[in-house]
């Protein structure tokens, strides 16, 4: 094989080879950032992560859910409600309160369980 039949060969590969990267990455769900604009208005969000980034989880009831995640690093309340986050899971343990329009892209609060409160007063 000659000097140039060996480069189109090797560039050939590796056009081939980025063609197929993209497609591998695009079915991984996990590789999609998270964001500040994933949190809707009317919701309270928490993210795993200080900026915004990592596992997201948003509620807009009264109604308490898990969060999935044991600490909550990013939270931002754009509901018109005060919000609570509990350290255990179904609304137990120690609550954290953040006031309508709270939004703090770096902190540490243990993160089991939250939900929006009937006011919007802590």
């Amino acid at each position: 094989m000659g000097r140039i039949a060996r480069a189109a060969a090797a560039l050939t590969l590796c056009v081939a080879g980025a063609a197929l990267a993209p497609a591998a990455v695009a079915d991984d769900v996990d590789l999609v950032p998270a964001s500040a604009g994933q949190c809707e208005a009317g919701q309270f969000c928490v993210w795993s992560s200080a900026g915004y980034v990592g596992t997201f989880q948003s509620v807009g009831s009264t109604t308490v859910k898990a969060t999935a995640m044991p600490v909550a690093r990013s939270v931002w309340n754009r509901s018109g409600k005060a919000a609570a986050v509990y350290s255990g899971l179904s609304g137990s343990g120690a609550a954290t309160c953040y006031a309508p329009g709270t939004q703090i892209s770096a902190t540490s609060v243990a993160a089991a369980s939250f939900r929006l409160l009937s006011t919007s007063s802590c």
